[in-house]
């Protein structure tokens, strides 16, 4: 399952960003948004593994680059 995956994901991400051998490999804007990234997987994967209480609409939206996500 994706969610799975998604799981995966976020602990080898958390395993690099803490770890002291990698703690300098990956700093200033690419660590912030590594930790953006696993953030959003992390929303993710828990939407995926939780049933929605009522329908919602997830709205994204890319501007300039970013991406805003609503749910």
């Amino acid at each position: 399952m994706i969610s799975d995956v998604l799981a995966d994901a976020v602990a080898e991400i958390d395993r690099y960003l803490d770890s002291p051998e990698w703690w300098d490999t990956y700093t200033g804007a690419t660590r912030k948004e590594l930790k953006a990234l696993r953030t959003l997987m992390d929303a993710a994967r828990t939407r995926l593994d939780t049933p929605p209480e009522t329908p919602r609409e997830v709205v994204i939206t890319v501007r300039r680059g970013v991406i805003l996500v609503r749910a």
